[in-house]
């Protein structure tokens, strides 16, 4: 750990600053996140100054997303160092998500890549098309109709179809109508070729028409002039066969997406200013990650569609198969508003967020704005796709009007970092195996090994047998939780599965372990075992619990799954390695996270050194410990110097408070303003 002096000068609201502008991105070599000091690694791959369009790192899209607006890749343009990505009433209707007339479907997440388009028809003035864009991965959809109340007898299918064919599956379907399923496999052809299905006899006064593919980034098929004929007539029993028929849309606007992906534990930032059109527009800063069974999305933000001055904040989780939550779906996982003290619309602003295994936070202009505790969610160790877009929103979904279009949101650059210390203040151990590699940890007994199981890497202990541990950590680790995910997949008679914390052998540690109808809090030192709390708990095969012990000095806690069950009260044991450990049991752990408990300074502490002209106030009962401390003369300041990796302030808003600057080892790291029109304590 490195020393770190920590200098804050006070300033009055009344004080004129000097020209605070923005560095400009041609300038910096290797920049730095605004305001977010640690040490970072830049990762230029996902990084953008927009000094022209990159075509390697980025690409448009021009799908459609709902039934008033399209993505076209014409709306995103590069010029002076700026990236406009651009909305426009356009009333056109060249691309439709559904065609009218037919369904879709598919049964994983995301949205159908089934849509009409009007690139190279095989006749008329658009087609149907299945295809996804290489960000979302595997996909599958179904376009279908029904076709009902149609005369009993024989019929004659037909359509014209071309494919890329390169999909997993990709076929068209004929049922329900009181025979066998007709499947016709639709093959590569660079050209329409015939689909012809003769003798079909419905004796049910219905049928299924399905057009299906399953398909990886990139292939596809086009699909047009589908007709269904009774065998002696000429009735088209088909609606809307050609898909000519689509709903009118109204916009054309921007998107971006980065192709290269960033991996785990990373911080985004983005410089943008919103666009001119309120209400109705949405322009955003997101980032996606996708596989077959599962969809993240984090939005870094989204400006003005809660309120001109509200940042909003957003966790989605979208599932096609169960994983961790039951069924199929999409969920708002966690929502969080800033009100901002600023129209957006004006100027540019720093929009920046942290990934973590554990947290995920955002920042506004350099300062933390929003947290969530992602810890049970798995986003940290995801890699995603950064977007930048224009979404259009209410009352224009509604009502569409051409008022205030063309519109644009502004990007002035885009820049990416991993950490290169520890991801978080005080991370003393991460480990969630995904590296496939097991280095450091020192096994005792059983079968230990890394595994897959449900789409990750575990640390598995599969020896039913005796009892079987493995440690990790320095035995100088003092005040720390320790957080793991436990899975027991089978237990014999008496069965459990345990944490040891402030580990130095297997005869001085501490440990708390659930099983056998039981938790419970013990000790041993000098190989004598104590147990200081325990409680009857059940505990489930097949279930994963989030077994988590708290180390803070002489006090100790135990928590299941976000919750405190035990406690105690004990100072033979002062530091120690952490430990994975089972007891005639299959266990797979995951995500084994160690972190320092941080230590709080009161203002009076004798350890902060106040230069000038302080007060010291020690009966306000709205502040910890009912002290204060506040200066009112200009480059008065205080310094407080510690060992450690990251520290945070806290202090009053008021109407008479101003501005102070943060500098840390004598490096300006940012100015917070304090001025509140209401107090906050």
């Amino acid at each position: 750990m490195k020393y770190i002096s920590l200098a804050i000068f006070l300033l009055t609201v009344l004080m004129v600053f000097a020209s605070f502008g923005w560095i400009s991105s041609t300038a910096m070599a290797t920049p730095t996140p605004y305001g977010i000091f640690g040490n970072w690694e830049f990762i230029p791959d996902v990084s953008d100054e927009f000094d022209s369009f990159d075509s390697s790192k980025w690409e448009t899209d021009n799908t459609s997303w709902s039934d008033k607006w399209t993505w076209d890749p014409a709306n995103v343009t590069v010029s002076n160092g700026i990236m406009k990505v651009a909305m426009e009433y356009n009333v056109h209707s060249n691309i439709d998500n559904v065609p009218n007339g037919w369904n879709e479907s598919s049964s994983r997440w995301g949205y159908p890549w089934s849509y009409v388009i009007d690139d190279a028809p095989n006749s008329g003035l658009k087609h149907l098309r299945h295809n996804s864009q290489d960000c979302y991965g595997l996909q599958d959809v179904s376009t279908y109709q029904d076709i009902n109340n149609i005369p009993n007898g024989t019929y004659t299918f037909k359509a014209y179809v071309r494919s890329s064919g390169g999909q997993n599956q990709a076929y068209i379907k004929l049922k329900n109508h009181g025979g066998t399923d007709i499947v016709r496999n639709i093959t590569s052809s660079a050209n329409y070729s015939l689909y012809q299905i003769d003798n079909i006899n419905v004796t049910t006064g219905k049928i299924n028409i399905t057009i299906f593919s399953e398909f990886d980034p990139g292939e596809w098929i086009d699909v047009d002039d589908v007709s269904l004929i009774k065998d002696g007539e000429s009735t088209e029993r088909v609606v809307n066969g050609n898909f000519e028929d689509t709903d009118t849309v109204y916009y054309k606007s921007g998107s971006v997406v980065s192709k290269n992906k960033v991996g785990t534990n990373a911080y985004y930032e983005a410089r943008i200013k919103g666009a001119s059109r309120y209400p109705g527009v949405c322009p955003a800063f997101w980032l996606t990650h996708y596989s077959p069974k599962e969809h993240r999305e984090i939005d870094l933000v989204e400006l003005q569609q809660h309120g001109l001055q509200t940042l909003w904040y957003v966790l989605h989780n979208g599932y096609s198969e169960t994983l961790s939550r039951p069924g199929d779906g999409w969920w708002n996982v966690w929502h969080d508003a800033y009100l901002a003290p600023f129209d957006p619309r004006n100027d540019y602003h720093i929009y920046g967020c942290e990934v973590t295994d554990t947290d995920i936070i955002f920042y506004l202009d350099g300062i933390e704005r929003a947290r969530v505790d992602a810890s049970s969610l798995t986003y940290g160790s995801k890699e995603y796709n950064i977007w930048l877009s224009m979404g259009l929103r209410n009352p224009l979904k509604g009502t569409p009007s051409s008022s205030g279009f063309p519109t644009h949101m502004s990007v002035d650059y885009v820049r990416v970092w991993k950490r290169a210390a520890p991801t978080h203040s005080g991370q003393l151990l991460h480990d969630d195996f995904e590296d496939g590699d097991d280095a450091g940890w020192s096994k005792n007994g059983g079968s230990w090994s890394i595994v897959q199981s449900g789409g990750t890497n575990v640390y598995k202990q599969s020896d039913n047998f005796g009892y079987a541990s493995s440690h990790r950590g320095s035995t100088s680790w003092d005040n720390y939780w320790v957080q793991v995910e436990m899975t027991p997949i089978s237990f014999g008679s008496g069965g459990v599965m345990s944490l040891d914390f402030r580990y130095t052998d297997q005869n001085n540690r501490y440990w708390t372990y659930l099983g056998d109808g039981n938790i419970y809090l013990k000790k041993k030192v000098a190989g004598t075992t104590t147990t200081l709390a325990s409680k009857a708990y059940t505990v489930n095969t097949g279930t994963k619990y989030i077994l988590r012990a708290e180390a803070d000095g002489s006090l100790i806690k135990i928590y299941v799954n976000g919750v405190q069950e035990l406690s105690a009260t004990d100072s033979s044991l002062s530091t120690g390695a952490v430990g994975l450990a089972t007891w005639l049991g299959t266990v797979e752990f995951d995500n084994v996270d160690v972190r320092e408990i941080e230590k709080k300074v009161d203002d009076s502490d004798a350890s902060i050194v106040y230069i000038g002209s302080w007060n010291h106030p020690n009966d306000i009962p709205a502040c910890y410990n009912n002290t204060i401390s506040s200066n009112a003369t200009n480059n008065d300041y205080a310094t407080f110097t510690f060992n450690g990796t990251s520290i945070s302030l806290y202090g009053r808003k008021s109407s008479w408070c101003g501005k102070m600057a943060i500098y840390i080892d004598d490096i300006y790291m940012q100015t917070i303003d304090t001025y509140s029109s209401s107090t906050q304590d």
